[in-house]
């Protein structure tokens, strides 16, 4: 059973295939996101993991191993927590925690980026009104990576004259998740387990493709940014 973190199921299209050859493939899309409702409450990890419960339940899966990337981590602590006996193994994919940060780190936060240094930010994104291919070509140039496009779809629903609609998943709804996160604990964890992180590049190396590449560019990017500025 393949958990959504911040995305849909469709996150795993790539993966999902590979992994037919041997087991049979779920893929659940958290409330908010997507196809799935979005009610005014319950955007909590345990009423998300209440959420997996009952498509296990309606699915009459016994003891399936779920596998949670990003957000889906925090689904897969609830359950194992409260319910170890209806799962056989947990996977989190880069779902991992810093154990070192405080429980006050863990929530809602506002960040102001235009006070960032113009290295530190990420170049505009293409407009809502692109196609699905330019989007996925910027998310290649500025990440390395592209999102499958039946999960763009999901994100970017089209209008009736073919150009991409804003995105479909309301703000408060991912305000919603981040405010409800709390200090993951992983000592209530009774199953075996499969952690697959990502390991981040140094800095310079992430922000290398955000640098100005000419002067001009880079008093642009001051002047936009007010760098310097007490």
């Amino acid at each position: 059973m393949l958990l959504a973190g911040y995305q849909t199921a469709h996150e795993y299209d790539d993966i999902a295939p590979k992994l037919t050859a041997f087991c049979h493939v779920y893929g659940i899309t958290r409330r908010g996101f997507g196809a799935s409702s979005r009610p005014d409450s319950g955007y909590t990890g345990q009423r998300s993991a209440e959420d997996v419960l009952q498509v296990l339940k309606a699915l009459k899966l016994d003891r399936p191993v779920l596998a949670g990337h990003s957000f889906g981590g925090l689904d897969l602590l609830a359950i194992a927590a409260q319910h170890p006996t209806l799962v056989s193994g947990l996977v989190f994919l880069d779902s991992g925690d810093d154990p070192t940060l405080p429980s006050s780190a863990y929530g809602l936060a506002e960040v102001d980026t235009k006070r960032l240094p113009a290295s530190m930010t990420a170049p505009e994104s293409p407009s809502n009104n692109s196609s699905f291919q330019v989007i996925r070509e910027s998310q290649l140039k500025a990440h390395g990576v592209m999102m499958p496009e039946a999960e763009l779809r999901q994100y970017y629903p089209v209008n009736a004259d073919g150009s991409l609609a804003e995105d479909s998943t309301p703000k408060w709804v991912r305000d919603a998740i981040f405010a409800g996160i709390q200090k993951p604990r992983y000592s209530s964890i009774h199953v075996p387990v499969l952690a697959i992180l990502a390991v981040p590049l140094p800095l310079d190396e992430q922000f290398k493709k955000y640098q100005p590449r000419t002067s001009d560019e880079r008093v642009a990017m001051e002047q936009k940014y007010a760098v310097g500025e007490a």
